[in-house]
């Protein structure tokens, strides 16, 4: 290695913050093309260290060029990373997640969450966004950075990284490079298709440049539009009835006040209600039971748009100064099913309300008081709520760079301001006023205190299945006027914003036998503000389905940081790397070292070595936040639990902290043949996460049988002896499959007998995940065509955590009985490529290997492996800057497996549920 190869020259921080020289290869991504290699000499900055390294060592990086963006034909940059392999257990990665509770679309390295992956753009943090999703955790939306037309490349570096940029880089480092020396005009327009279904997405960018003697400006722009699809669109109704089914239907069930046996509507599940309505209502015994499946959004509409500009002035050779504005905007609106119920406690029918009257005189349905447990809208009545939520992201980022006259050190100043401000729009049922009109003092023109029961202005509403065929005039007719006043919009508002100021500086330290020994040392300090706002109704819990009363909430968290690295070369084929970070927030600070190790016997062959540790700190929400969250869907009894829960923050939790090493090699066979092997370990643990309901919940009844967490609240009165022997620990009196009739035993408790649950956040004990990374590329010439073949995967061989007490394997498993996400123990892409002239093709098979169910209540999960195969041809056009691309992504149109009990009967943490789709794209140059 001559010494030119090892100068270490200060290039601009925020153009990337760089390269891990000591830890593993530069994987090629899923898919990828093959990129030239760069000049032996040529020196960059890539994620990973803040010291230059020639471009042709090996790295621990994944890097996506702006081409691989443009042939993955994917409609944004979450769902291109979705196909990554490492991106175990993606969580909201497309404009689509489990529950819609945010619209932030994240990158969940090693199945760790997204908070364990840190994501920046030319080497800055962002802030976060502010949704909450339920588990509470917020993060930064990488589809809000910035246009994927104005992205140069997209470094993953999967190793931990908390010595070099502090709390969130326990995965890995996403990081986002921009074209900032574009020169000229660019434009792309972008559509695809779902086939059989006839929704449509739309993306057009332009990307405008000038480069100039001493300054330089770049800007670029995209909008994107995504159409609505909904589960009856995408699968069958013998499908969709293995989804999660419910009590709180509409029409419901009655039951008596004072005792007895629960009666269903008479008319539910009845067809001449409305047209294909028995499809989402049937009756088992007397409950009548509704299918949550139907009705329900699998991709919601979304429409964003999002700028960037970058401007570069050099005011000599020695100090130059670069300015980032950003903005984007989003929009997403989906339909919520059936509606919402009215959870406990039920709402009070007297024998005197007329629906009531009304069946007694059709079927003899028996006249006296009941509760209900239903949803006031309904395919057949209203239709159902739309939800809305909108955010907008701002960030400015300038930074100022120099040298130390001729010492051979050099600097850089940096400050950035990132904000996100957030609003969901919603609705629900105020629980009085359906109190009040069920005993007939409802209308907005009714004064309870005063008036007559349906008299005058005030109205009596109708919850039986009669009012659907009553007629103005019918006493048990609802006037229209009812439904509006009984509902209303639920909103809420957020906002995020991050501050930060960076100094650093580097240089040369002496020399050893192996080149100049380079140090870099920088300090940081940032702020983090969270504030989250709520409607007034929904601060009372005056909500039917919100019942828990929330308030407004905010803090901030600051942090000071002191980090240092150092790179040395005892000899020309080793190179060590040194790296530390302290960070202080406040009452608690981390201390983070790296350690790591390169060394190059021939110049094919690589082995690579890095442990150290990494951390991340408690997030706003978790520390002082409050947020409401269901609490478990287990059946108990034959009734599915539909409580709902709070989870309130914890100012006393300890960091996260985690102990990572990787070793690996890469091989160049030949000059066509390349193999990367890396294998990883993370142990994390004092892990922050939500307690989880349907653990507290079955750990309780394993216990003793006994619902007697003080964590469970049940209704007054209720019986808490469980008797379903589908349930570990439980009585076993009652099997909820026995055929015949089978009535619940008196003294047992079902379902709806659980009001509430209280839950906070907690540091778990441990989380520890280990795999295989590989890699195998080849390349070759025939034909008069050059072909490559492919193979790139992760082979996850541990995943074990420890969740109340009780340690799980969760390597292939759905982990819907701890807090893990779903982890597929085997992902990977097989891919073959031709290109001959301006004629490019390939052909890539997805695997996703099958993952099991541990939810005991789910046994019908389908557990097989989800294979699909991508097909893509691209046309470079005769000015060599413009091109065409068409491609079938599911060519095949398999179905991802059937989650039983799920409420899309799919899990989109894992499988695309979309089908085959069509997308063509056109790229223009000037």
């Amino acid at each position: 290695m001559n010494s030119k190869a090892v100068q270490f020259r200060y290039k601009e921080l925020g153009s990337a913050i760089g390269a891990c020289a000591v830890a593993v290869f530069v994987q090629p991504a899923l898919g990828q093309q093959q990129q030239p290699a760069a000049q032996a000499d040529e020196e960059i900055v890539v994620t990973g260290s803040f010291l230059e390294r020639p471009a042709d060592r090996p790295q621990p990086l994944t890097v996506l060029s702006a081409e691989d963006l443009n042939l993955g034909q994917r409609q944004s940059l979450a769902e291109t990373m979705k196909d990554m392999p490492q991106v175990q257990a993606p969580s909201a990665i497309l404009n689509y997640n489990e529950n819609f509770t945010s619209p932030t679309m994240t990158v969940n390295l090693r199945g760790l969450g997204p908070r364990a992956t840190l994501v920046l753009m030319n080497g800055r943090r962002q802030t976060v966004d502010g949704n909450t999703g339920l588990d509470g955790v917020v993060a930064v939306d990488i589809n809000n950075l910035a246009p994927s037309i104005m992205i140069e490349r997209v470094e993953v570096l999967t190793d931990g990284a908390s010595a070099l940029y502090g709390s969130d880089a326990v995965a890995g480092v996403v990081n986002l490079i921009t074209r900032n020396n574009f020169e000229g005009i660019e434009m792309k327009a972008e559509m695809a298709s779902v086939a059989e279904i006839g929704s449509s997405d739309f993306t057009v960018g332009a990307l405008l440049g000038s480069q100039g003697p001493d300054t330089s400006v770049v800007a670029g722009f995209e909008w994107s539009r995504m159409e609505r699809m909904n589960s009856e669109d995408r699968f069958s109704d013998e499908r969709l009835q293995l989804g999660l089914v419910t009590s709180f239907a509409n029409p419901g069930t009655f039951f008596p006040v004072g005792g007895g046996a629960p009666m269903a509507d008479p008319l539910c599940g009845d067809q001449s209600l409305a047209p294909g309505i028995k499809s989402g209502f049937f009756t088992t015994g007397p409950l009548c039971r509704m299918q949550l499946s139907l009705g329900r959004a699998l991709v919601p509409d979304a429409e964003q748009l999002n700028g960037l500009a970058v401007a570069t002035h050099d005011f000599s050779n020695d100090i130059q100064a670069q300015v980032e504005v950003g903005y984007a905007k989003a929009r997403y609106q989906l339909d919520f099913g059936y509606g919402l119920p009215i959870l406990p406690p039920a709402p009070f029918v007297p024998a005197t309300n007329p629906g009531l009257v009304e069946e007694n005189r059709r079927t003899g349905f028996p006249i006296r008081d009941y509760t209900i447990f239903t949803r006031i809208r309904s395919p057949a009545g209203d239709p159902a709520t739309n939800v809305l939520q909108e955010q907008e992201t701002f960030r400015v980022a300038g930074s100022l760079s120099g040298a130390f006259g001729d010492s051979g050190w050099d600097w850089l100043a940096t400050a950035t301001y990132s904000s996100n401000d957030s609003y969901a729009l919603g609705g629900d049922t105020i629980r009085q006023r359906f109190n009040d009109a069920l005993k007939g003092f409802g209308g907005p023109g009714c004064d309870a205190a005063t008036g007559d029961p349906g008299q005058g202005a005030c109205l009596w509403y109708n919850p039986f299945a009669n009012r659907f065929d009553a007629q103005p005039g019918d006493a048990h007719y609802n006037d229209p006027i009812l439904p509006n006043w009984l509902f209303a919009r639920s909103a809420q508002t957020g906002a995020a914003e991050l501050e930060t100021l960076d100094f650093l500086v580097r240089g040369e330290i002496g020399e050893m036998a192996g080149g100049p020994t380079g140090l870099a040392i920088g300090v940081q300090n940032r702020e983090q503000e969270f504030f989250r706002d709520f409607d007034p109704i929904t601060e009372d819990g005056g909500f039917a389905f919100s019942t828990t009363p929330r308030q407004d909430f905010g803090g901030i968290v600051e942090t000071d940081a002191l980090f240092a690295e150092l790179v040395m070369f005892p000899t020309e084929a080793v190179e060590i790397q040194l790296a530390a970070r302290y960070e202080d927030y406040g009452t608690v600070d981390s201390t983070d070292p790296k350690v790591g190790f390169l060394w190059t016997p021939t110049e094919r062959l690589f082995f690579r070595a890095t442990t150290g540790t990494s951390f991340r700190q408690p997030g706003e929400v978790q520390t002082f936040g409050s947020i409401s969250q269901g609490s478990t869907t287990t059946p108990i009894g034959g009734e599915t639990i539909n409580a709902r829960g709070l989870l309130v923050g914890d100012p006393n939790l300890f960091p996260e902290e985690s102990d990572n090493w990787t070793i690996g090699m890469t091989w160049d066979v030949t000059d066509n043949f390349t193999i990367d092997l890396n294998y990883w370990r993370i142990e994390f643990s004092n892990l922050i996460v939500p307690e989880d309901g349907q653990v507290v919940l079955l750990n309780d009844i394993a216990d003793d049988g006994l619902v007697n967490d003080p964590r469970i609240v049940l209704l007054p009165g209720s019986p808490n002896q469980v008797c379903d022997t589908s349930l570990p620990g439980s009585n076993n009196t009652w099997d909820p499959n026995a055929p015949g009739p089978n009535p619940l035993p008196a003294g047992c408790m079902d379902g709806l007998d659980i009001e509430f649950m209280r839950l906070s956040y907690i540091n778990q004990d441990f989380q520890n995940t280990a795999g295989l990374d590989f890699s195998f590329n080849y390349r070759f010439t025939t034909a008069a065509s050059d072909w490559g073949i492919g193979l790139t995967g992760t082979l996850t061989d541990e995943y074990d955590l420890i969740s109340e007490g009780i340690i799980f394997d969760g390597v292939g498993s759905h982990n819907g009985t701890n807090f893990a996400y779903p982890n597929a123990e085997l992902r990977g892409n097989l891919r073959l490529d031709w290109r001959r002239g301006d004629h490019y093709a390939r052909v890539t098979y997805r695997h996703v290997s099958k993952v099991r169910e541990d939810t005991p209540s789910r046994t019908r999960t389908e557990e097989k492996a989800f294979n699909t195969i991508d097909l893509l041809y691209d046309y470079t056009l005769p000015s060599g800057r413009s091109n065409v691309t068409v491609a079938v992504l599911n060519a095949g149109d398999e179905d991802p497996p059937i989650r039983h009990r799920d409420l899309r009967t799919t899990s989109s943490f894992l499988h695309d549920l979309r089908g085959r789709m069509y997308r063509v794209g056109i790229n223009w140059g000037f």
